[in-house]
């Protein structure tokens, strides 16, 4: 039997298509096993570092309560964390996360464990969007489609009681669509834009100091070869896709795709502050490493009872057609994202805003993936909360968000000197960066109530009076040229 699909991915079996197509289409149990012991990792690392600020973020006492994210809830939204916004209850939440996450990276009823990581990721990622970067994306989408396929099949407790044996071919085809979703997506969205075509995108995405990490900003001086990166980045992200699905028994496609994707995501991790991105999408990749591979690395396919059945199971067809139709509710929203739009009710509108829109959010399928494009951002800046305290003293109160009043500082106007550190830890520049680039009155009314709280609390000798939000805002030129940073206020706030 071919290594690459491995035991039970009977393509051209169970579903009519062609023994050709089918081998860009199939994925080996094996490499579904190092995904998911991947995705574990990444999971519990991603807890753990939300679970620091458990209460500034997932509370009712914290930058967003309840009554204030409901504001921001677009239809088909849910969270379980909704259900109370005490600290005890969202600690508990998260206590079952990581138990969900330690299963799935044990391999311990492994689709199960998949759905309630799911479930419970959905859940925390809703309760404060604001702190949301496209990694998340990532990783909730791969927990979702690994709840069709066989991810305890290989390198888990499940594979030892001889579980996990899945033999659907449907939901290998909706997690290979999805992936190409994501390339695909990622090129469409960069050719809208001239700054990608001339090669000065990589250039101006480096030079945007609110993401910028130290080897970022070494690059971004590198005149000479940032054409050439940019050039090549759009080379890989639409040779990616094609070699993933090359429809050849050789291995070499899919390994020169994620030896590809895996330097890219490496080069990304190191200029930017991306959060676990690049990361997750390198685990994602894992399912695609050829059987061939393994066996050349002296790994055995697992050993199961018997052949895979005649007929498909009930179960399986249920499953096989919510996997059709929402791999369907993907494709719609990635054309939503592309600018497509559809007659419905006799108006035309954007998928997005229909009721398939609704129930692709209350699948967790919403997915944007136009990072850096069409065009890389030239505006740069940060967020100063400013909190008065008499007519001659001002403090700014960012660092106390994630520190305490004691690391208030005074307020400057001047460049710091390094943007990134001053937003602070990854999620809290993702919050401060949302209310700065999009501001929205609830995030920034929570920011603000978050702020005057906090210091008031610790410091009630010397109470704030007012907070003011201010974007300390420049644009960058050509040229490694600024415009002067303009203060912008966003929000005023009595405390």
């Amino acid at each position: 039997m071919n290594e690459r699909s491995g035991r039970f991915w009977h393509l051209e079996r169970s579903s009519g298509i062609s023994k050709t197509l089918a081998q860009g289409f199939a994925l080996d149990e094996r490499s579904l096993g190092a995904m998911r012991l991947a995705l574990g990792a990444v999971l519990i690392a991603d807890l753990a570092q939300r679970m620091m600020d458990l209460s500034a973020h997932y509370t009712d006492q914290g930058v967003l309560p309840r009554s204030l994210e409901a504001q921001l809830a677009a239809a088909g939204q849910w969270s379980l964390l909704n259900l109370s916004g005490s600290s005890a209850f969202c600690a508990a939440m998260f206590g079952l996360a990581l138990v969900s996450a330690v299963c799935l990276l044990l391999g311990w009823q492994a689709r199960l464990a998949a759905v309630a990581s799911w479930i419970l990721l959905v859940s925390i990622q809703n309760r404060n969007p604001l702190v949301r970067h496209s990694g998340d994306d990532v990783l909730r989408l791969a927990l979702f489609w690994s709840a069709f396929l066989p991810v305890g099949a290989c390198f888990s407790l499940d594979a030892r009681k001889g579980r996990g044996v899945m033999r659907s071919s449907v939901g290998s085809v909706c997690f290979v669509l999805q992936v190409l979703f994501l390339f695909v997506s990622l090129l469409d969205h960069k050719l809208l834009g001239q700054s990608w075509i001339s090669g000065s995108a990589v250039a101006e995405s480096l030079s945007v100091e609110m993401y910028q990490r130290p080897f970022g900003a070494w690059l971004a001086r590198q005149d000479a070869l940032l054409p050439a990166l940019t050039w090549g980045v759009l080379l890989w992200q639409g040779l990616i896709p094609l070699l993933l699905v090359w429809p050849t028994r050789a291995s070499w496609p899919r390994m020169l795709a994620l030896g590809a994707n895996a330097a890219t995501q490496i080069g990304f991790g190191l200029s930017f502050r991306l959060g676990h991105f690049p990361w997750t999408a390198c685990a994602l990749l894992l399912a695609f490493i050829p059987g061939d591979m393994w066996r050349r690395w002296g790994v055995p396919p697992p050993a199961f009872a018997g052949p895979p059945p005649a007929s498909m199971s009930v179960v399986s067809r249920v499953q096989g057609a919510l996997a059709a139709v929402s791999i369907a509710l993907a494709l719609l929203w990635n054309l939503g994202e592309a600018g497509a739009t559809f007659m419905v009710a006799g108006s035309e509108r954007d998928v997005r805003s229909t009721f398939a829109g609704a129930v692709a959010r209350a699948l967790g399928l919403e997915q944007r993936w136009a990072m850096f494009s069409p065009n890389p951002q030239t505006e740069d800046g940060w967020i100063v909360v400013a909190g008065r305290i008499s007519a001659s003293e001002t403090v700014d109160l960012t660092p106390t968000l994630w520190s305490g009043a004691g690391a208030a500082r005074a307020v400057q106007g001047q460049k710091p000197a390094s943007i990134a550190d001053a937003l602070g830890p990854h999620r809290w520049a993702m919050l401060l960066l949302d209310a700065s680039l999009d501001p929205k009155p609830a995030a920034l009314e929570g920011i603000a109530r978050y702020a005057c709280r906090q210091w008031n609390e610790e410091r009630p000798q010397r109470r704030v009076a007012r907070v003011a939000l201010v974007f300390m805002r420049f644009e960058h030129l050509p040229g490694h040229r600024t415009t002067p940073v303009e203060p912008r206020v966003l929000f005023v706030q009595p405390c």
